[in-house]
């Protein structure tokens, strides 16, 4: 590992580690504030920003993999092709996406029409926003990235406090909106990207065959992690689900560890793959992967697991009731940095089908085994181990088939 990259990583790991803990700390207070029932709506109405990836038919996820591809090719010019058709797709199809969720509020009550028109807003400036870190990350310049999720993280405590004292759950969605606001600002005048876009239909096209199935594979990981909430909204109910919050912050916090480093290593092994094709090269990467991602996650995990649920019992008591199974989903956490290295080397070698495979398993599982648990009277903690049994599940099968692949040398 060069000096060069080990600064950066940690720098991005640090400032990732701000950005989760200000996003952590900003929803336990909106959590306090809110309470469960109120706070269990947003835990819903977030799923559009996890879910939105969808409209853009994974153009930034080929745009993510392709740039740094032809980095190690050395073709500048297609590099520039491909960022201007992404951008261009990008910006309609998220006018399209503000569209349907436009029309999907005129369904809904008048209470949840009010919060779902504030989430459009958030949604249309978090497309752009992910368009903004799949364009650094795939430059593999980690370092500005650094610095924007930083100031986006202080700029997010500071506005989700006042104003969801003020507003409630209207003021905490205009913060994180807010928050983006001063990121575009800020990457505006550091005019470090490129914002010339186009709309060629037949490179868009290429884009979205490629990037699709990528795509999918992270939308079935969205499904994979956030299954439970439907699960416990259609069987539990709202009040429920509030309680659950506990388990859903734990989710959010032990996946984008592993994600942080997955996204600092992905352009690296897609460019040393369109350099030269080499398989080892991969392996190695994988390996180093899954060592810092255990590395960060288990320390984490004891804090939270023995000392957290004191900070539970005094400041947040109300969602006492969802203190067990959270130590349930602790436990799947433990899985996750080995998936994501797995899912890094099926990505760059084009094998995301055997990917969507294990994750539809997967979901079924989690469906099954959770809905039996609910049968039994288990509640969200039937739930909760569920889905800490799918995702053992889901490791075991990612690392059965990667070691297949290897042993016949990728088919």
């Amino acid at each position: 590992m060069s000096i060069s990259f080990f600064s950066e990583y940690v720098l991005f790991i640090v400032s990732t580690i701000i950005y989760q803990g200000a996003r952590f700390v900003s929803s336990i207070i909106a959590a306090k504030i809110l309470g469960p029932s109120t706070f269990g709506i947003w835990n819903i109405l977030s799923l559009v920003i996890t879910y939105g990836s969808v409209v853009h038919l994974g153009v930034i996820n080929a745009m993510n993999r392709e740039v740094p591809f032809y980095q190690g090719k050395g073709d500048f010019h297609k590099i520039d092709d491909i960022r201007r058709n992404t951008l261009g797709f990008v910006l309609i199809s998220t006018l399209c996406g503000c569209f349907i969720l436009i029309i999907l509020s005129l369904f809904i009550s008048d209470d949840m029409r009010k919060y779902l028109l504030l989430t459009v807003f958030l949604f249309s400036a978090n497309q752009l926003y992910v368009y903004i870190q799949a364009y650094l990350k795939a430059d593999v310049n980690f370092k500005f990235l650094s610095y924007l999720q930083i100031i986006f993280s202080f700029v997010l405590l500071v506005m989700s406090i006042f104003l969801t004292l003020k507003l409630g759950l209207s003021g905490f969605i205009i913060a994180q909106f807010g928050a983006i606001i001063i990121v575009y600002v800020l990457v505006l005048k550091s005019k470090i990207i490129k914002w010339s876009w186009q709309f060629n239909s037949k490179n868009i096209a290429q884009l979205i065959k490629i990037g699709f199935p990528i795509m999918m594979v992270g939308l079935l990981y969205s499904f994979l992690t956030t299954l439970d909430r439907w699960i416990i909204l259609h069987f539990l109910g709202i009040k429920q689900l509030g309680y659950y919050t506990l388990s859903i912050m734990v989710v959010g916090i032990f996946t984008l560890a592993p994600s942080a480093i997955s996204q600092q290593i992905y352009p690296i092994m897609a460019r040393a793959f369109g350099q030269n094709s080499n398989l080892s090269d991969l392996i190695r990467w994988c390996i180093r992967q899954i060592v810092m991602g255990i590395g960060i996650t288990i320390p984490l995990l004891l804090f939270m697991f023995f000392v957290f649920p004191f900070f539970v019992k005094t400041y947040l008591y109300e969602y006492y009731p969802g203190l067990l199974s959270m130590k349930i989903t602790l436990i799947g956490m433990v899985f996750f940095p080995l998936a994501s290295a797995f899912g890094n080397l099926l990505n760059v070698i084009n094998k995301q089908v055997y990917y969507m495979i294990v994750q539809f398993f997967v979901l079924l599982v989690n469906l099954l085994v959770s809905t039996f648990l609910i049968y039994r009277g288990w509640g969200i903690n039937g739930v909760a181990l569920g889905t800490s049994v799918s995702y053992l599940v889901y490791v075991l099968l990612l690392a059965i088939i990667v070691k297949n692949m290897l042993k016949n040398n990728v088919g």
